[in-house]
């Protein structure tokens, strides 16, 4: 089997836009059949929700538009974290959701590859 397409969404807590964006795209990889060909996370760049559950309003608007809310508790991206989804390559390209979070990436990255 070849290697997984592996998808690390990234905010500041890893309580609301990340984990949502998670729960969201594991919705449709299930729903598309293509679960065993993808690896797919959520991380935090801040220590400041580490083990707390995703926001009440996250859950909220995640079951009013019918994506199941799986186990999640906000965790901190690591260094070995960059390196498992993207590599270590600096080719690579991760995303942040605001310019913050942007900034807080890129002391994983080796260059200006996040956008």
């Amino acid at each position: 089997m070849p290697d997984k397409i592996k998808v690390l969404m990234v905010c500041h807590g890893n309580i609301c836009r990340s984990p949502m964006a998670e729960f969201v795209m594991k919705h449709l990889v299930k729903q598309a059949g293509l679960e065993e060909n993808f690896l797919i996370d959520s991380m935090a760049t801040s220590t400041e929700e580490i083990g707390n559950g995703p926001h009440y309003g996250t859950v909220q608007k995640l079951r009013q538009v019918g994506v199941p809310v799986l186990k999640h508790y906000a965790q901190q991206m690591r260094k070995s974290d960059y390196e498992k989804y993207c590599g270590g390559n600096s080719n690579n390209s991760g995303s942040g959701s605001k310019q913050n979070n942007e900034d807080s990436l890129t002391k994983f990255v080796p260059s200006k590859s996040v956008t």
